[in-house]
């Protein structure tokens, strides 16, 4: 039979109401649903944080690492180019020094002993803080002031005698270091010398970065450790059981010159 314009109009009508009267199918979620999901991010931000935390600061360690080196390895350098001496006092004021880090050489950066940003502990307060601290190497690193003294002789050959001290002979000579990949002599501080008693780390538990007390080794990394570089121009990271002076086993590495 033949259809006209008009029957397939009407066959059409029918279809298109049908069409329209389909309910959409609901692309929302429930409430349970969505308390469902926020718990499984929540669990899995809980699992992860640990570890990105404990990733961060490794990072941070290793960038520590690598600058102590860095310093260390320009201590040696101007050794050589020094005929074998390397400064105690004032160190990170030394001009010298300073240039072969690429250290500011202006005369306030050198009288205040500040240092470009990426060369400083990233846990310090010369990095951390928007005071007077800020790039300052001395609340950044320290030296081993006591390596160069002589024994006190009645506590054994590592027993050194603090109260020589003194402003006239505080410089290494490189040619007396013995085991110098085993002798401390750049180390994370909170002032610019530190010496073995400050190495306790009573002491950075009671007066951490922002303390005033002098010579005191910072142990500001994971573990309670620090890092250090040796005279032979490599760094490692140590805790404090392997570092403590006070402990007799460690007094080895203070002492620079007895073999």
């Amino acid at each position: 039979m033949r259809c006209t314009g008009n029957s397939v109009l009407l066959l059409a009508e029918p279809f298109r109401n049908r069409t329209r009267s389909t309910p959409a199918a609901s692309t929302y979620f429930t409430l349970i649903e969505l308390l469902v999901v926020i718990a499984i991010i929540a669990i899995l931000a809980a699992m992860l944080l640990p570890t990105l935390n404990q990733s961060r600061e490794r990072a941070r360690t290793l960038s520590c690492t690598s600058n102590i080196k860095q310093l260390t390895f320009g201590m040696l350098m101007y050794a050589d180019q020094s005929s074998g001496i390397v400064p105690i006092n004032d160190w990170n004021k030394n001009v010298g020094f300073r240039q072969l880090v690429g250290a500011p050489d202006d005369s306030a950066s050198v009288s205040d002993g500040l240092f470009q940003y990426g060369i400083l502990c990233p846990k310090s307060s010369a990095r951390s803080s928007a005071g007077v601290d800020r790039f300052k190497m001395s609340r950044s690193y320290g030296i081993n002031a006591w390596g160069h003294l002589p024994a006190l002789g009645s506590g054994g050959p590592y027993d050194l005698d603090n109260a020589k001290l003194t402003g006239s002979n505080n410089y290494y000579s490189m040619s007396r270091v013995k085991s110098a990949s085993q002798k401390f002599m750049l180390m994370d501080a909170v002032n610019w010398w530190v010496s073995g008693y400050g190495s306790s780390p009573s002491h950075y538990r009671t007066n951490g970065e922002t303390g005033t007390n002098s010579m005191i080794l910072a142990y500001r990394h994971g573990g309670e450790s620090a890092n250090f570089g040796f005279f032979d121009g490599h760094a490692a990271n140590l805790r404090n059981q392997q570092a403590n002076y006070n402990l007799s086993d460690n007094r080895f590495h203070w002492a620079a010159y007895v073999q």
